[in-house]
């Protein structure tokens, strides 16, 4: 262990001391750190002793190959942040040898990224910030023995696995121990313990295996604004299961998770969207607003500074559509994270507009068909409908309906165009839901008329305008 007065030591104590460190084993990087030498990944030896350091368990000995793992999650930003999780032995020996390797293995790590990605950082990528843990793991085995027995802390009590029926037994634990326990053991020690402490772990490293280190990556969230065109009357919004069965061909939902996670290398994305059509009935016009959260995308270009290719990600829905015989269509416009979660706040207060071909048991003339012509803003009372009873609550809500124009087709069929306010059941305003909706189309005409095709024309809210 270096002496404590090493940074009032002379040059040649130091070098002294240097080869002192490198005779028991230890790495370049070690030796420089141990002696209050400043830290350069450059110094770093590219082809590594097979021997492991006795003073890093190999962990900074194999810094550039460490260095090289963790480029290969990026390129990354400026605004890297760096977790690492290291072993008790490592911990252990922190306090045996002093300095501490977690700190000089960030300080190397994050040296190594910033040259990488020089180019990134000056602003030729995205400004998107990303947090890489490296996960350090080592045998810990030895290092906890060569504690004396009175201050060995004792492994936490993990969960233990269940057994399969018919199958073998679980596999035991994971060993794991309490970084405190750790730290209070080794603060027990004598001097004398100490010196012990430091014989063994220098030994201990000639049989030892190197530590390993994992790396993952997780990036902050983007978020994608646009509309959505469903053309299929079997589409559902989202994934719709009834008794473990698809209903449907796949949803707008999944076609749009799909082409993002392919153009980003996101782990999940989340879909919102202002309202809903039922499967049966398409999204015409300038679509639905939706909103897209790409949680953790993986890949981006440090050519663009985009993290999502927007046409690309249109060419993607576009040939998911034709492979799942989905059709959808979609925009799409990067947005921050504010802007995607109001795309469903003024949902009460949109105007929606429709069309729909209806049936009349009775015949309607174009003259009576004329007089909903001179209708505007009329109010509904509609209580929850029988088709929806099993998921909504029982009550009775006011809707209104802006206008009404109907064509007459002939006299027992005809397209009805309307505005409503968000929130109207069309189908239960045309065919009155057995006295539930009042006034329905059929009370206003006199007639039974009922519903058979349904499509959304256009959603409109204030906002909305950027997504077209």
């Amino acid at each position: 262990r270096a002496p404590p007065s090493l940074k009032m030591a002379t040059v040649e104590e130091k070098m002294a001391t240097v080869e002192e460190i490198r005779g028991k084993g230890g790495c370049e990087v070690c030796a420089r750190r141990l002696t209050g030498g400043v830290l350069r990944i450059g110094e770093a030896s590219s082809t590594p002793s097979s021997s492991v350091c006795p003073f890093c368990v190999g962990v900074l000995q194999r810094i550039r190959q460490h260095v090289d793992a963790a480029r290969a999650l990026g390129p990354f930003s400026d605004k890297v942040t760096l977790a690492v999780a290291v072993p008790p032995a490592i911990a252990i020996r922190d306090f045996a040898f002093g300095g501490s390797v977690k700190d000089a293995f960030r300080t190397l790590l994050m040296e190594g990224l910033s040259a990488e990605d020089s180019k990134v950082a000056s602003g030729a990528g995205s400004a998107r910030g990303a947090e890489v843990t490296a996960t350090v793991a080592a045998d810990d085995r030895a290092a906890l023995e060569a504690l004396p027995a009175r201050v060995r802390p004792a492994p936490l009590k993990g969960p233990r696995g269940k057994r399969q029926r018919g199958g073998a037994p679980p596999p035991p634990p994971k060993v794991m121990y309490a970084a405190g326990d750790v730290s209070r053991a080794c603060d027990d020690l004598t001097h004398e313990e100490k010196g012990r402490l430091v014989a063994a772990l220098c030994c201990e490293s000639e049989a030892a295996a190197p530590a390993s280190v994992v790396f993952s990556c997780a990036r902050e969230s983007v978020y994608a604004r646009g509309r959505y065109r469903k053309l299929s009357r079997v589409m559902p919004q989202t994934p719709w299961f009834v008794d473990g069965r698809r209903k449907g061909v796949a949803s707008v939902e999944e076609v749009l998770a799909e082409a993002v996670k392919e153009q980003t290398g996101a782990t999940a994305v989340k879909f919102r969207s202002s309202g809903r059509e039922d499967c049966d009935v398409r999204m015409l016009g300038t679509g639905r607003p939706y909103s897209l959260e790409i949680v953790n995308p993986q890949k981006t270009s440090v050519f663009s500074s985009l993290p999502l290719d927007v046409e690309a990600a249109r060419e993607a829905v576009q040939r998911i559509s034709r492979t799942k015989k989905a059709p959808v269509e979609a925009t799409f416009r990067l947005v921050d994270r504010n802007e995607a979660h109001t795309v469903d706040a003024d949902v009460e207060t949109k105007t929606k507009t429709y069309a729909c071909v209806v049936w009349f048991s009775r015949e309607v003339t174009p003259q009576k068909a004329a007089t909903l012509a001179e209708i505007k803003n009329l109010q509904l009372q509609q209580k929850t409908p029988i088709r929806v009873m099993h998921s909504r609550s029982l009550a009775t809500r006011e809707r209104q309906v802006h206008w009404l124009h109907l064509d007459v087709i002939n006299p027992h069929f005809g397209l009805l165009k309307l505005a409503t306010a968000a929130g109207t059941y069309v189908k239960e305003f045309v065919h009155g839901d057995f006295g539930r909706t009042r006034p329905s189309l059929g009370s206003l005409l006199g007639t039974r008329a009922d519903i058979l095709q349904l499509d959304v024309l256009d959603v409109q809210g204030q906002g909305d305008d950027d997504d077209n």
